[in-house]
């Protein structure tokens, strides 16, 4: 199985698909030192497997639930790449052939416009066409859960994460929303470790209190 270890904190935390599980730190010098901890995603964080994981491969943190678009560059080349992949069949082939000869029927008409010698690509792929007509997540939802939960999908086209690690998440989100995230979190096979330095009022699978005096509970 595999576990979280944190800093110096007794608990261990199971990481485990659909587990919600809140890390609360009531000293604020604490909370801040803990934060850059795992922002900065040192050795002082654990995953362990019957050997420590590297935490790039199976860590996510989100610092800035402001910031959470979808449409990362490296998100979206990992997207274009797996969709090449998938789609590479007869259909789509066939598609991608069409949609060359009529540009090159396009620009065999404009070309006749110029005096001098014209070239251009014959050739144009399905990846080339997904940067062209700029295929990307929609991340226009004015709904803060629909956002974040195409944040992670999208970023797990990546790597294979296993926790995401948030900051003060559920300052955005009621109660129903915590259970839908729970289930969407379970169907992606993740863990969810929320950060703050005051106690949510929702049920979690676990709970690590640091308090004032640095006492964990």
């Amino acid at each position: 199985m595999m576990t979280l270890k944190i800093s110096n904190y007794k608990k261990i935390l199971n990481i485990n698909n659909g587990c919600v599980y809140e890390l609360v730190v009531e000293n604020p010098y604490e909370y801040y030192s803990i934060g850059r901890k795992i922002i900065d995603n040192d050795d002082s964080i654990v995953v362990y497997d019957g050997d420590i994981k590297d935490n790039d491969k199976y860590i996510l943190c989100v610092s800035n639930l402001f910031d959470i678009d979808p449409n990362t560059k490296k998100n979206l080349s990992s997207t274009y790449k797996k969709l090449v992949i998938n789609c590479n069949n007869d259909e789509v082939n066939r598609m991608v052939s069409e949609i060359n000869q009529k540009t090159f029927e396009l620009f065999e008409l404009i070309s006749q416009e110029f005096d001098s010698s014209i070239t251009y690509d014959t050739d144009v792929q399905l990846l080339d066409l997904l940067t062209i007509y700029n295929f990307k997540y929609n991340n226009s939802s004015n709904l803060f859960l629909n956002n974040f939960v195409s944040f992670i999908k999208a970023s797990l086209q990546n790597t294979n994460y296993k926790l995401i690690i948030v900051f003060n998440l559920f300052d955005f989100i009621n109660t129903n929303d915590f259970e839908l995230l729970k289930k969407e979190f379970a169907l992606l096979d993740l863990c969810l470790l929320n950060v703050c330095a005051k106690k949510s009022q929702f049920l979690f699978d676990d709970r690590i209190i640091i308090d004032k005096d640095l006492c964990e509970i």
